[in-house]
């Protein structure tokens, strides 16, 4: 098993020492992105939480994220000294926003309702609201896109479509359903989806329709923490991008684990700890941490971008992730129960950057993105 790698610190192509001019380098370009990150936070603090400011707020994170995923999609980047660039930009911009508001009579003052500042918890229910109507706004061709990216993870592992065959599935975290719609298409005999937001289940059993699987897709509100599921019944479960927010996982693999049969696969895909991409987005999270969600949709809804790309920076925004080290996840998965068999590490987003000895891979995203296969341990 890959073990988890020290942020920024490049691994040397095969048959190349590094040079301790060029590692003094690494470690001065780290530092002055880490800087920067730090003065672009409080640079953006600055800014009104209103009107023309929460606009500009918005804008300078969606092109910091969208421009370093550009710019991380070439595989001999320098990604921090982008990065380092990208911010001093983007501070410039900012500063000479404030400057400027008062002489183009931007009011100092408006109304609190408009403002882009609350005080909020995290409230699971409030973000299911902001979520409601988000996959109604997917259309075919989308999910369809979807469903090849699943493909090609499950290929990372070894999983192909004859694995499904007659297989009883647990998907839990369904989402939009399409985890459970492609193990039922694959052969499935049947297919257990579960979520808290009851604003998903309509959109899961509407596309299990209109791809012919209904029978065998059963889709309900529930929880990680309790499945309403006999104990060693599921042949194979996955749950894709939920343990990494979960504030109890290991109670929720447990769980997870009760349900399999013994020797019982299980795939969970989730989020590595470390890399500048992540560094980064998690400076914008707290950034938003005590902003409201409603205001930034609207905005956001202005724009009419992409259900995708909306999706993303809801997520960015306001979604906390306790993300783990490979090794993290290993620990965890054996409590659980867990034996890990495979995993396949892979760039978060659209990127097309999977794992290789020898690139920027771990400067860039830490471990990534991992698909962790699993069998359930015979007791």
């Amino acid at each position: 098993m890959q073990g988890h790698k020290k942020l920024g610190m490049k691994k040397a192509a095969v048959g190349m020492k590094p040079s301790a001019d060029n590692n003094l380098q690494k470690i001065q370009d780290i530092k002055q992105a880490r800087q920067l990150l730090q003065k672009y936070s409080q640079t953006w603090e600055k800014l009104p939480d209103f009107g023309m400011g929460a606009h500009v707020r918005i804008i300078s994170n969606i092109l910091v994220i969208r421009r370093l995923e550009q710019e991380l999609e070439k595989p001999d980047c320098a990604p921090y000294e982008f990065l380092s660039a990208l911010l001093q930009e983007q501070i410039a911009f900012m500063t000479s926003l404030q400057k400027a508001l008062p002489a183009i009579g931007f009011a100092q003052e408006a109304n609190p309702a408009g403002r882009l500042l609350e005080d909020r918890n995290y409230d699971d229910k409030k973000f299911q609201e902001i979520y409601r109507d988000l996959w109604s706004k997917f259309d075919v061709p989308l999910m369809d896109s979807f469903s090849k990216r699943i493909s090609k993870r499950l290929l990372g592992v070894g999983i192909t479509k004859d694995f499904f065959k007659d297989k009883k599935v647990l998907d839990i975290g369904y989402g939009s359903g399409v985890y459970s719609v492609y193990a039922a298409t694959s052969g499935a005999k049947f297919c257990l989806g579960v979520d808290p937001n009851a604003f998903n289940l309509k959109h899961a059993k509407g596309w299990a329709t209109s791809v012919g699987v209904d029978a065998k897709c059963h889709f309900q509100i529930g929880s990680a923490y309790k499945i309403k599921s006999k104990s060693d019944f599921h042949d194979f479960a996955i749950c894709s991008g939920v343990i990494h927010h979960l504030e109890q996982p290991l109670m929720g693999l447990k769980e997870i684990n009760r349900v399999l049969k013994d020797g019982g696969n299980f795939l969970m895909i989730v989020e590595g700890k470390g890399g500048l991409f992540h560094d980064v987005c998690d400076a914008i999270e707290l950034l938003w941490r005590k902003r409201s969600p409603d205001s930034v949709k609207k905005i956001l809804e202005e724009y009419h971008i992409s259900p995708n790309t909306f999706a993303f920076f809801i997520d960015s925004f306001f979604t906390q992730y306790h993300r783990k080290t490979i090794n993290g996840y290993d620990r965890l998965l054996k409590l659980a129960g867990f034996e890990v068999l495979k995993i396949y590490r892979y760039a978060p987003l659209r990127i097309p950057f999977p794992y290789k000895e020898g690139t920027n891979f771990d400067a860039c995203f830490g471990d990534g993105n991992l698909c962790i296969l699993c069998k359930k341990s015979k007791v």
